[in-house]
């Protein structure tokens, strides 16, 4: 099996994963008799996955070893990139849980 296709079930598997977290929590525990309220963070665990599948889809490299290509970058061009990702993912993260 290539990179690219585990990166495909990877991001299949974490969106089916989502849409059955996302069926459990708002329709199934959401319209019960005596309504449980759960929190939704069980769903940012199928967003990690599905970062991680596009990761792998696209870049077709294993997601342990894109550290190394990672710490060879100099520092000029991290920070601005783990700034720029992180605050993507912090607003992917908000929209997912309705922030």
């Amino acid at each position: 099996m290539t990179i690219r296709i585990r990166g495909l079930l990877i991001v299949a598997g974490s969106l089916v994963a989502g849409a059955g977290v996302y069926w459990l929590i708002f329709h199934v525990l959401g319209n019960a008799r005596a309504p449980v309220r759960v929190a939704a963070y069980p769903l940012a665990l199928p967003l990690l996955g599905t970062m991680v599948g596009t990761l792998e889809l696209i870049t077709g490299v294993p997601i342990r070893n894109l550290d190394q290509g990672w710490q060879k970058l100099p520092g000029y061009v991290r920070v601005p990139l783990a700034l720029v990702g992180s605050v993507a993912f912090l607003v992917a993260l908000g929209k997912l849980l309705g922030f």
